[in-house]
């Protein structure tokens, strides 16, 4: 079976069997196929160990937390510590050419698991990671609360960084609109 672009599921044998270890301490890799192997000088890897191993490594690799410390005290469901769990989910997805996301669905959620996450397009991603909750006072005198205040500021031809600043109480207003406090 193909499952990637140059990948076969070539499969396991007894010597890379018995190599396995617990990914990042708690991950068992259950594949009856070899997950990366060499092909004419190039290390090819199978997508879903792959997007499985980089999930493990955010919420259990303390070199990684160091790194992006937005991942520490996130952890993976117990179903998904199991490979094949992993990849079966993974095979009905959407997936090619996106990132793997636990807290768009569920906000603020720190635990990957089938009900929270999702594959979302790169630019998702970046806006979900850096939107935040404001609440603003309209030049009408209406509370507005946002979510994300970028695409706020576009839809209503607003500057994002002036609305920042307002929010911070640096600026005390921006084309009439205020911050709730």
């Amino acid at each position: 079976m193909n499952n990637t672009q140059g990948f076969e599921e070539v499969p396991a044998n007894i010597n890379s069997l018995s190599k396995r270890r617990l990914v990042c301490g708690v991950g068992v890799n259950d594949a009856d196929y070899m997950v990366h192997f060499i092909k004419n000088g190039i290390k090819i890897r199978c997508v879903y160990h792959a997007t499985w191993t980089a999930m493990l490594k955010r919420c259990y690799s303390e070199a990684c937390q160091k790194r992006q410390p937005a991942y520490i005290g996130c952890s993976v469901c117990d179903k998904w510590l199991i490979f094949s769990n992993f990849k079966a989910w993974m095979e009905k997805q959407d997936f090619k050419g996106k990132h793997l996301d636990k807290d768009i669905k569920i906000k603020g959620n720190k635990v990957y698991s089938p009900e929270a996450c999702s594959f979302v397009s790169a630019a998702e991603n970046v806006i979900a990671a850096s939107a935040k909750n404001y609440i603003f006072i309209s030049p009408s005198g209406a509370i507005v609360p946002v979510y994300n205040l970028r695409k706020f500021c576009r839809d209503n031809r607003l500057n994002a960084s002036n609305m920042c600043q307002v929010s911070k109480g640096r600026l005390s207003q921006h084309k009439g609109w205020v911050s709730h406090g």
